[in-house]
C-alpha cells in the first residue's frame, strides 16, 4: 500500500519520497471556493477516519515527523495560505530532529520553467542521497504536485506516459484519487514531454 502518513498522502518512493497535500492551515487567504472545498475534504477525511479527529495543520505536521520526513518542498506561492514552517521546525525541535523546508512557488493550475523544476528535482534527489524523506506538496497534492512527482519520476527512467500511469496506480488508495494528477492537460503535457 502507498498510502502514506496524513489523509492525502502517498508515497512515491516508499520511505524515501511522499507527495500529497499542504500539512498547514489550508482555510485562510483563500477564496470562498477553497474554503468550501477544504471543509468537504476534512469532513470526508473525518467520517472516513472518525478516530483520528478532525484533521488540522498540527496533526498533519506531527504525523509527518513522525513519519520520519524532514525535507519539505512546498510547491505554493508565499500569499496562497498561512505559512506552517514555524510550526514545523518548532515540532521537529522537540522531537529533536533538524528540518529542510525549501519553496519553489508555482501558481496554481499552472506550469513552471525548466530550470524551476530542475530545482525540485534536484532537492529531491540530494534528499533521498543525503538518507531524508521529502514531502512534496502544493495544496490539495493533485495539479503541481503531481506535476513535479511525474518530472521527477521520468528523471528516474520512466516515459511521461507511464510516469503520469505510475502517479495514478500510486494514488488509487487516496480518499480523492478520483481527481486527476496531475490536475489538467497544460501540467500533464510538462511531465510528457520531460526529459531527464
Amino acid at each position: 500500500m502507498n498510502k502514506g502518513p496524513i489523509t492525502y498522502s502517498y508515497w512515491v518512493v516508499p520511505e524515501k519520497v511522499l507527495a500529497g497535500e499542504y500539512p498547514g492551515n489550508q482555510m485562510r487567504k483563500s477564496g470562498i471556493f477553497r474554503v468550501l472545498r477544504t471543509l468537504l475534504d476534512q469532513s470526508i477525511a473525518f467520517i472516513r477516519h472518525p478516530l483520528q479527529g478532525w484533521p488540522t495543520e498540527y496533526k498533519r505536521v506531527k504525523k509527518l515527523l513522525s513519519a520520519g520526513v524532514t525535507n519539505y518542498l512546498d510547491l505554493t506561492q508565499s500569499e496562497e495560505l498561512l505559512p506552517y514552517e514555524t510550526l514545523l521546525k518548532r515540532e521537529a525541535e522537540l522531537l529533536g530532529m533538524v528540518v529542510n523546508y525549501k519553496r519553489v512557488p508555482i501558481k496554481d493550475q499552472n506550469i513552471t520553467t525548466i530550470d524551476e523544476i530542475n530545482k525540485c528535482i534536484l532537492f529531491i534527489n540530494e534528499s533521498i542521497q543525503s538518507g531524508n524523506k521529502v514531502y512534496i506538496h502544493c495544496l490539495r497534492g493533485l495539479g503541481r504536485t503531481g506535476m513535479i512527482v511525474g518530472c521527477f519520476l521520468v528523471d528516474q527512467g520512466l516515459t511521461g506516459k507511464q510516469a503520469l500511469k505510475k502517479i495514478t496506480d500510486l494514488r488509487k488508495s487516496l480518499l480523492n484519487s478520483v481527481l486527476p494528477s496531475p490536475q489538467n492537460k497544460k501540467q500533464s503535457g510538462v511531465v510528457e514531454n520531460w526529459k531527464s
